[in-house]
Formats: C-alpha cells, sequence, structure tokens
C-alpha cells in the first residue's frame, strides 16, 4: 500500500485503533517513526529521512532519539526486503491515521514489544508473520539488534541478569 493510494482509517478492514493496544509509551512513539522511514524507502524523493530522524528526536531527545530512528530503520529495510518491498502503512503526514495502524504496523510493533521483553515464542511469530510465514534471519538479526540496544531491562540482559534466549539462527 503506497502512501498516495492510502484510504481512510475507517475504509481498511484490518485498521485498529492504537490506543487499544498494549503497547507501552516507547513503543507507541516507534509508529510515526516507523511510518516516516517507510515513506522515504517508498518515495526517496520526498525526503522523510529527516523527518523520521526529528520525530525520532523530539520524542526521546538527541541521544536516543538518533539511535532509535537508525536501529528502527534497518528493522523496517530487512522487514521490506523479505516482502519484497511491500508493507501496508498510513501515511504520517495525514492526521486521520495519527490514532489507527495497520496490521502489518501492529505486527511490527509486536515483534519488537516480544524481542524487548525476551519473549522468544511471540517475538518469533510476529517475526514469521512478517516475513510471510518464513523465518527471515535478516529481520531476526536487525529485530534482536534493535531489542538489545532498547530492551526492557538491562540493555544486552534479561531481567535476571541472564543473556537473552532468542537467538539468530541460519
Amino acid at each position: 500500500m503506497t502512501t498516495q493510494d492510502t484510504p481512510l482509517p475507517d475504509q481498511v478492514s484490518d485498521s485498529v485503533r492504537f490506543e487499544t493496544l498494549e503497547f507501552d509509551e516507547f513503543e507507541r512513539g516507534l509508529l510515526p517513526v516507523a511510518r516516516h522511514v517507510l515513506t522515504s524507502f517508498e518515495t526517496p524523493e520526498l525526503h522523510l529521512w529527516g523527518r523520521a530522524y526529528s520525530e525520532a528526536v523530539e520524542h526521546w531527545g538527541e541521544t536516543l532519539g538518533l539511535a532509535v530512528a537508525h536501529r528502527l530503520q534497518k528493522v523496517v529495510r530487512a522487514v521490506l526486503d523479505a516482502r519484497d518491498g511491500s508493507l501496508s502503512f498510513y501515511d504520517p503526514r495525514d492526521p486521520a491515521s495519527q490514532d489507527h495502524a495497520t496490521q502489518d504496523e501492529v505486527t511490527l510493533l509486536r515483534m519488537l514489544r516480544h524481542m524487548r521483553r525476551d519473549e522468544a515464542v511471540p517475538a518469533r511469530d510476529a517475526a514469521i508473520a512478517l516475513a510471510h510465514g518464513k523465518m527471515d534471519p535478516y529481520i531476526l538479526r536487525a529485530g534482536l539488534a534493535f531489542a538489545d540496544r532498547f530492551s526492557c531491562g538491562t540493555p544486552g540482559q534479561a531481567r535476571n541478569g541472564k543473556p537473552p534466549v532468542l537467538r539468530v539462527v541460519g
């Protein structure tokens, strides 16, 4: 779905109200950044890379925001590569879609949510769903690198102090 032909949220069958989902504040902040990144990959002439990074800096500050945007674009790129460039998302510039998310957007954020919490099975299931039923090592690698840097526990460590169980294979 391109940004030019994205219908309004009430016209999309897989659209969900974003506020009804279980994401924490950090994860909620990822959605507009991811949308700008997706738009910049899809329509490079719009130059929305800068807006993605600016959005992240506004939300998390310069040090953390730039790192978030950088790692997130790697995850998005891996997902797009696994899906031949296709991912359903809303135009980040459309105020009518701010409170909604497509199923693809939700799946992307759920994968990162579960990886950040070292929840291997739901993280794997979301990663497989993003890759249309395949276990894509690039999605896993990018997602795990993101989760390692922005985990819900000590960076690089699960809450119990042991290394994360979720591993990239292949």
